[in-house]
């Protein structure tokens, strides 16, 4: 006796958007400090490709009667969440928008790529699979003669990407911190990109090996 193949809940969602004619459905992920730039890029995703464009709706950072309450603010911020991950699963494609990614940005990343959904970057640079491989080369490295600062570099580089990385909310909760929040993510971008640029000078050759870079080609 034969059974009939069951379809997964993923396989019956896309038959049904495929019998409904719906072709592309894209979801925004990011921080709401980049609201504008979700506004953009859900333009262009809609007028020049034709996406159903799913982003978040609530920017909490702005103060609005249905969450000045704080335990009504934590448990909507939980169910905003969880909303935010239904569109994820509805959607075909995620596009994270912004040159920083907080955890909740981080968590959604991670249960994207779970999911198989291809995940797009307009700053590629914040992926955190990027992020990783570049701190596993970093870390294998051998020694170079001649560059005794590599190893610098590298760990420059890594902290450089772990104060990227730093989120408020986190932070805030783990150590009483009460500063504004743009001072803070002015001053974590600012010391990343300071340990960055103390990377890359690190790196820079020696006086004797600048001289000989800079010497004519010989004739």
């Amino acid at each position: 006796m034969s059974y009939p193949n069951l379809l997964t809940p993923t396989e019956k969602l896309a038959q049904g958007k495929a019998a409904l004619g719906i072709r592309d459905i894209v979801v925004l992920c990011g921080s709401m400090r980049f609201a504008d730039a979700m506004a953009e890029v859900a333009i262009e995703e809609s007028v020049l490709r034709g996406a159903l464009v799913l982003k978040p709706d609530c920017n909490m950072k702005v103060e609005h009667p249905l969450w000045v309450d704080p335990a009504e603010a934590e448990a909507l911020k939980v169910r905003l969440d969880d909303q935010h991950r239904q569109k994820i699963r509805l959607a075909d494609r995620v596009i994270v928008v912004g040159d920083y990614i907080g955890d909740s940005t981080r968590g959604e990343i991670a249960y994207a790529r779970e999911l198989g959904k291809p995940v797009a970057f307009t700053h590629p640079e914040v992926d955190p699979a990027a992020a990783r491989q570049i701190i596993g080369a970093t870390s294998v490295q051998p020694e170079t003669e001649g560059h005794p600062d590599t190893d610098r570099a590298a760990i420059l580089r890594e902290a450089a990407d772990a104060v990227w990385a730093m989120d408020y909310e986190q932070d805030a909760n783990d150590y009483g911190f009460d500063s504004i929040r743009d001072a803070w993510d002015g001053g974590t971008m600012d010391a990343s990109k300071y340990l960055r640029r103390m990377a890359d000078e690190a790196q820079q050759p020696t006086a004797g090996e600048q001289a000989e870079t800079d010497a004519p080609y010989p004739r």
